[in-house]
C-alpha cells in the first residue's frame, strides 16, 4: 500500500520509495534492539497490518513499517537457524520456516502467541525452504523431507513414497488452473490434489537443469 520496496541484507533493513531510485536504511532504535548484536536479515514478510516481520540475527521481530518502532521480538529457539522463509497467511498468522520446524505467530486479544510445530508434533521436515497458502486455505511447507500440507491443526506429508520426485523441496506454486507445482533438487513435480498423485519432470523431459 505504501509503494515501498523492502530489502533485507547483512547490515539491516532497507527500503526504496515508489518514485525514487535510492534505498534508505530503516532506523532501528538501539535501546530496544540491544539484544541484537548484528543486523543480518535472512528474510522479510509484510503482515496484514503492513508491519514488517524479519528474521534478524537470532531473533524474530515485527516492526512498524513507517517508524521502525519495535512491536514484537522473540529469540530463535535452539536449532532454529537458519531461517529461510517467512510468509503471512490470510488469517494474519505469520509463518516462519526454520531448520527444525515451523513457527506460527498467531495474533489474538492478548497479543501474539508463538506456536512451534516440529518433531514432537510428528513434523519431520528440516531446513524449510518454501511456504505457500492455497486458495482453499491449505498451507504448504517444503524443505528437506518432502512437502507438508496443513489444514487446520492437522497435516499430511508427501515424500518420494507418495510419488514426489525428490525429498528435497525448493519452491511451491499453484497455477491459475489449480495445479500445484513443486520444485525439487531433481526436477519439477506436478501434484493433482484430486487424485493425490504426482507427475515428475526432469532434464529428460526438456528441463535445462535438475535443480528447480
Amino acid at each position: 500500500p505504501t509503494g515501498r520496496l523492502w530489502v533485507g541484507g547483512s547490515k539491516g533493513i532497507y527500503f526504496k520509495e515508489k518514485n525514487s531510485d535510492r534505498f534508505h536504511k530503516l532506523p532501528l532504535p538501539s535501546k530496544k534492539y540491544s539484544p541484537i548484536k548484528r543486523q543480518f536479515v535472512s528474510c522479510l514478510a509484510l503482515d496484514a497490518e503492513n508491519n514488517i516481520w524479519a528474521a534478524l540475527s537470532g531473533h524474530f521481530i515485527a516492526i512498524h513499517a513507517q517508524t521502525g518502532e519495535l512491536l514484537y521480538m522473540t529469540p530463535f529457539d535452539k536449532g532454529a537457524v537458519p531461517v529461510r522463509a517467512l510468509f503471512t497467511g490470510r488469517d494474519g498468522t505469520v509463518w516462519s520456516g526454520t531448520n527444525n520446524g515451523v513457527y506460527a505467530f498467531e495474533k489474538g486479544p492478548e497479543g501474539i502467541r508463538k506456536r512451534f510445530i516440529g518433531k514432537n508434533n510428528g513434523f519431520l521436515l528440516q531446513d524449510t525452504r518454501s511456504l505457500f497458502e492455497d486458495r482453499d486455505g491449505t498451507f504448504w511447507v517444503g524443505g528437506f523431507g518432502g512437502i507438508a500440507a496443513f489444514k487446520g491443526r492437522t497435516f499430511t506429508v508427501y515424500t518420494m513414497k507418495e510419488g514426489l520426485g525428490s525429498n528435497i523441496v525448493r519452491p511451491i506454486f499453484r497455477d491459475s488452473r489449480g495445479v500445484l507445482w513443486v520444485g525439487t533438487e531433481l526436477g519439477l513435480a506436478r501434484f493433482d490434489s484430486k487424485t493425490q498423485k504426482f507427475k515428475n519432470y526432469s532434464v529428460n523431459d526438456g528441463l535445462s537443469h535438475r535443480y528447480v
